[in-house]
């Protein structure tokens, strides 16, 4: 018993860790959104608002600014 104890005290530990990262992510999904949209709509008018390929400019425009953050990240990191 006093194991499953000590690892249930290690799981709440990780749990709580996972709960205050997700609370901080939470805010920034719909900036994230924002962002994609707003990028995605650009290329849109780039290729003369052709409909049709709402999807390819959704995916390039999330590539082009996750890529971005994880770039931004990674600066951070190293400095």
């Amino acid at each position: 018993m006093t194991r499953s104890g000590t690892g249930t005290k290690r799981a709440g530990n990780s749990d709580r860790k996972a709960v205050n990262h997700h609370q901080s992510l939470t805010g920034e999904v719909p900036q994230l959104h924002e962002r994609i949209a707003v990028r995605a709509f650009a290329i849109f008018e780039k290729r003369g608002k052709q409909d049709g390929r709402d999807w390819e400019d959704w995916f390039r425009a999330e590539h082009e600014v996750l890529g971005e953050r994880m770039d931004a990240d990674l600066s951070r990191q190293i400095h």
